[in-house]
């Protein structure tokens, strides 16, 4: 696939703060692309700037290799899809959709590649059976007439799609759509923007801090974080070989740990060395090392790589998470075996669970879970806060 759009040296700040620092990217035609990342990482400021919703301070944006830095969102080949839908609430669904055809003009035929086309509106015929096509394509054929404030917030969704697919652009961005939505509901609206992604071969790109919705609809994703994008690949690539802490801590659940390379495919940590697969790093370099908690088998304390004792058993439906306390790491293990708390259990792991990652900024931030039952435990509490609360009131009160 050829590359569509291109960001070359993108920087974009409000009121004198970065949001986005110097961001190289480039999206191919007919490809899903998510912007992953939590908030304040510069992913909407990212997907605005390719809408035309704001122009970046410094580089350039490149549309199927024309500039378009400065070119109005109306000019572009480009629509949006808002969380919000931005349904018109005085109009049915019908009209909703064939809003935009009703003020469309195309070249007259003939005339298109002449220097000064001819142009008119499109017929009542061309509208209905371009309308008819995309409410077939979001299943509400049957739903023409229906008011827009009538129907469910899936319903209005594809009203949103359809409308912004039906003039036929090359490139649909979605600003978080299914944010709104129940969580059946978004998985279901998951799997159904990825066939209308498919059966059109329109770019999609697509905004989220939902990694399981960045994994499961992309062909890419980009995660971002500090006006930065820290890591582009396929999903599996991104999930199985994450480039640093970061990364391996947000996309999934991920145990972090402090070590050294002594030699290619052996890793050292907590005291010990154990085979793995990587290489390539200098002799005793420091570097994180990655083990995701379904990648841990869980055996006799004897049989064990290491012992620990587990300090809390969560049931997750399709598994246990369990909370193991290694010798003063908290480790996360994820097992269909029950072990209940205050149990020593053996942790068993295959030299290719073990993930080496180079050091970065982020290392140390992540990976280990001493403090994952305290901050649940604060948020449950009622009266969590209420000391800083009273106290900040008081300075102000003072002042």
């Amino acid at each position: 696939m050829s590359k569509l759009i291109e960001l070359k040296g993108i920087s974009k700040s409000f009121d004198g703060e970065r949001v986005l620092n110097h961001i190289d990217l480039y999206i191919r035609d007919k490809e899903f692309v998510t912007l992953l990342g939590p908030s304040g990482c510069g992913k909407t400021t990212t997907l605005r700037l390719i809408g035309g919703f704001e122009t970046p301070d410094e580089g350039q944006i490149l549309f199927d290799g024309v500039d378009i830095t400065q070119l109005p969102p109306h000019r572009r080949q480009v629509n949006t899809v808002f969380q919000r839908y931005a349904l018109f609430p005085h109009l049915n669904v019908y009209d909703n959709i064939a809003f935009a055809l009703k003020m469309k003009k195309v070249p007259v035929e003939g005339t298109e590649n002449t220097a000064a086309p001819k142009w008119r509106h499109l017929t009542r015929d061309e509208i209905d059976e371009r309308v008819t096509r995309m409410l077939n394509m979001v299943s509400l054929r049957g739903f023409e007439k229906r008011n827009v404030t009538s129907l469910s917030g899936g319903q209005q969704q594809r009203v949103a799609i359809a409308r912004s697919l039906v003039n036929e652009p090359r490139v649909l961005l979605l600003d978080e759509p299914l944010g709104a939505l129940d969580l059946k509901l978004r998985k279901d609206m998951q799997k159904e923007l990825k066939d209308i992604q498919k059966a059109t071969n329109i770019t999609f790109i697509y905004v989220t801090h939902d990694q399981e919705e960045a994994l499961s609809m992309s062909d890419t994703v980009v995660v971002m974080q500090n006006g930065t994008i820290q890591q582009i690949g396929t999903p599996t690539d991104i999930y199985n070989e994450p480039k640093n802490a970061f990364v391996a801590d947000f996309i999934g659940e991920s145990n972090i740990l402090d070590g050294t390379m002594p030699a290619d495919r052996v890793v050292a940590f907590d005291g010990r060395t154990f085979p793995c697969v990587d290489g390539g790093f200098e002799k005793d370099e420091p570097v994180d090392v990655v083990i995701r908690p379904e990648d841990i088998d869980i055996v006799d304390p004897e049989k064990g790589m290491l012992c620990g004792t587990v300090a809390s058993t969560t049931f997750k439906g399709v598994h246990y998470e369990y909370i193991v306390d290694v010798r003063g790491f908290k480790w996360m293990i994820q097992s269909t075996d029950y072990v209940e708390a205050g149990k020593v259990i053996g942790l068993s792991i295959d030299p290719d669970a073990f993930h080496i990652m180079h050091k970065s900024e982020f290392s140390g931030m992540f990976g280990d879970y001493s403090t994952y039952s305290d901050e649940m435990d604060e948020l449950s509490d009622p009266n969590a806060g209420v000391e800083e609360e009273d106290d900040a009131e008081e300075a102000t009160e003072e002042a």
